[in-house]
C-alpha cells in the first residue's frame, strides 16, 4: 500500500533484539483497520537479526520506515521516530508487544470525536517468560489491570495532571508535542515515559479513555531495551535522574494541587526506593545518594510525603543518611557485611538511627498539625 504524505497516525516502534516477537508486533500494526498510518521502526543496535526482519517488512509495505542506529537507548530511538513522524497523531508500540487490529482506529476516532490531545487505551499484560537474571523483580500483570485500567483512569477523570506511566498505550496529537517541544530526555535510558507524560499531561487540552482491551504488553522479556539496562548501575543512576526530572518539573509549575503533587511524587520516590537494593558499589551509592538528597531538598510538602513513605525509605536530612540506607539494603540482600563492602558498621548504624529519628519527627509534626486542624 502506498504511504500517505500526511498519515492520520504515525506509529513509532523502538527495536532492540526483539527477533523472537518482532514479526507479531509488525503484523499487528500493518493489519490495522485504519489503513492511513505509517510505522517508523528504529533499530537501536540489535545483534539478533531484528534489523533483517525490519528490512524485509519495509520492502513489503511502503508504510514502514526502517532506521538503524548504534545502541543509545529507547529515548534516543523514540526521539528519532518523532523527528521522522508526520502523522496527525503519534502512537508508540514496543517491539515485543502487539495490538488488536482496530487499536489505532478506536484511539484515533476517540481523539477526533472529543477533540482531545491524548487518547488512552486499555492494556492487557502478561509475563512472556522468566528471565535469566533472578535478581530482577518480576512484575505482576494484575498490577497493570489496576494501575492503568482502573486507578489511573479514575485519577485522570479527576484531573488530567495525574497522567503517568507508560506511553505505549496512548495516542498524542503531534501538534501538541511540536508546539511545546516535547520529546524524551536523552539522558534517561530508563523511565523516560514518566518524563514524557509529565509534560504531555500538563500541555494536553484533555485526555480521553477507551474501554477495549486492545494493547497487549509483555511485562518481562530477556534482552529488551528496559530489561537489559534498568538493573545495571547506570540504569539505577538513570532512575534517580528520573526522580530529579520529576521534582524539577513539578516544583516549577503552579498548576499542581497539593493532592496531585503528593500522589505523583510518592509514586516516583517509591519506585526509586524499590530499586535501591540493586546498587552494587560504593561509587554508585554515593552518586545516587547525592541525586536523591538534592531532589529531596527541592521537593514540596515534605511532611506529608515523609509520613507516607516506608520506614526504610527515609531520605530526609542529607546525603549521609541516604547513603547509609543504600549500603544497608545492598549488603543485606547480598549477604555480605556492611563493614566489609562499604565502610565501618558503626557509622552506618548511627546514620540509620538518625534517619529513623528524622522520620519520627516528621510524623509527629504531621500528626500534631492534623490534630490542630481538627480542633480548629
Amino acid at each position: 500500500m502506498k504511504k500517505s504524505d500526511t498519515p492520520l497516525v504515525s506509529v513509532i516502534i523502538p527495536v532492540y533484539n526483539a527477533g523472537s516477537c518482532l514479526k507479531k508486533c509488525l503484523e499487528s500494526v500493518i493489519n490495522q483497520t485504519l489503513k492511513d498510518i505509517e510505522a517508523i521502526c528504529i533499530d537501536d543496535g540489535s545483534t539478533d537479526g531484528s534489523w533483517q526482519i525490519l528490512q524485509k517488512y519495509a520492502k513489503r509495505d511502503k508504510r514502514i520506515t526502517a532506521v538503524k542506529q548504534k545502541n543509545q537507548g529507547a529515548a534516543v530511538a523514540r526521539n528519532k521516530g518523532l523527528e521522522l513522524a508526520s502523522g496527525e497523531y503519534i502512537g508508540f508500540v514496543d517491539s515485543d508487544d502487539y495490538v488488536d487490529n482496530d487499536y489505532f482506529e478506536e484511539l484515533y476516532s476517540t481523539a477526533k470525536k472529543y477533540e482531545a490531545d491524548i487518547a488512552r487505551a486499555y492494556v492487557r499484560a502478561g509475563n512472556n517468560r522468566k528471565i535469566a537474571n533472578t535478581r530482577i523483580q518480576q512484575p505482576d500483570p494484575a498490577d497493570y489491570e489496576y494501575n492503568y485500567n482502573v486507578n489511573l483512569r479514575a485519577l485522570i477523570s479527576k484531573n488530567k495532571l495525574y497522567q503517568k506511566g507508560t506511553i505505549w498505550v496512548a495516542l498524542y496529537r503531534r501538534d501538541m508535542l511540536v508546539s511545546n517541544s516535547i520529546n524524551f530526555p536523552s539522558a534517561l535510558r530508563s523511565g523516560q515515559d514518566e518524563a514524557f507524560n509529565l509534560r504531555t499531561s500538563y500541555c494536553a487540552n484533555k485526555i480521553m479513555y477507551i474501554d477495549k482491551p486492545t494493547y497487549y504488553h509483555r511485562v518481562v522479556r530477556d534482552n529488551s531495551l528496559s530489561t537489559a539496562f534498568v538493573y545495571t548501575d547506570d540504569g539505577l543512576i538513570s532512575r534517580a535522574l528520573v526522580l530529579k526530572d520529576a521534582v524539577d518539573y513539578l516544583s516549577a509549575k503552579q498548576d499542581y494541587s497539593k493532592e496531585v503533587y503528593i500522589n505523583r511524587m510518592l509514586d516516583t520516590y517509591n519506585y526509586i526506593f524499590s530499586r535501591l537494593s540493586y546498587v552494587s558499589n560504593r561509587k554508585v551509592a554515593r552518586k545516587v545518594s547525592t541525586i536523591l538528597d538534592k531532589s529531596w531538598r527541592k521537593t514540596k510538602h515534605k511532611e506529608d510525603i515523609a509520613h507516607m513513605l516506608p520506614d526504610a525509605a527515609v531520605v530526609m536530612g542529607g546525603r549521609g543518611k541516604i547513603y547509609g540506607y543504600i549500603c544497608n539494603v545492598a549488603s543485606l540482600r547480598d549477604k555480605v557485611s556492611i563493614a566489609k563492602r562499604f565502610t565501618k558498621e558503626k557509622i552506618l548504624v548511627r546514620k540509620q538511627v538518625a534517619s529513623i529519628k528524622v522520620l519520627a519527627r516528621y510524623r509527629v509534626k504531621s500528626t500534631q498539625d492534623n490534630t490542630n486542624n481538627t480542633t480548629d
